[in-house]
């Protein structure tokens, strides 16, 4: 009987263990642009790229581009930890952009229970 309980700790102990372990989660970013007054900017051009490229080259080695929703947001997941340069542009009807902002985010993936890992940043860019 002795043996029996201690086989069932040693089952339950070792369950704990692997439940309870923290996890890499993937960051997923999560920008929001916004005006100079704080007001969420819909339809915004975004252009993701690796921090090492020329920041003037909104269209030379995107990594990934879109554009913000209703609410200014636009996300992205990576699937490790990356050190990025992120544009806010606006172009007109010949192609030439108008508006630009640039900033430099990391973003990290985190050991962790849960299975959520936004890290939200914002780009301002005056109208």
């Amino acid at each position: 009987m002795n043996k029996v309980i201690k086989n069932i700790f040693g089952a339950l102990l070792i369950s704990l263990v692997i439940v309870g372990c923290k996890k890499e989660v993937e960051p997923e970013l999560i920008l929001t642009v916004e005006d100079e007054f704080g007001g969420p900017l819909k339809g915004i051009k975004v252009a993701i790229f690796a921090n090492e490229l020329d920041p003037l080259s909104v269209s030379f080695g995107i990594l990934d581009s879109g554009i913000t929703d209703a609410s200014g947001k636009y996300r992205k997941k990576f699937p490790n930890t990356v050190v990025l340069d992120v544009a806010a542009y606006v172009t007109n009807k010949d192609g030439d952009t108008t508006r630009f902002a640039k900033e430099t985010f990391k973003i990290e993936e985190k050991r962790q229970r849960s299975k959520e890992n936004y890290v939200r940043r914002t780009i301002y860019l005056p109208r």
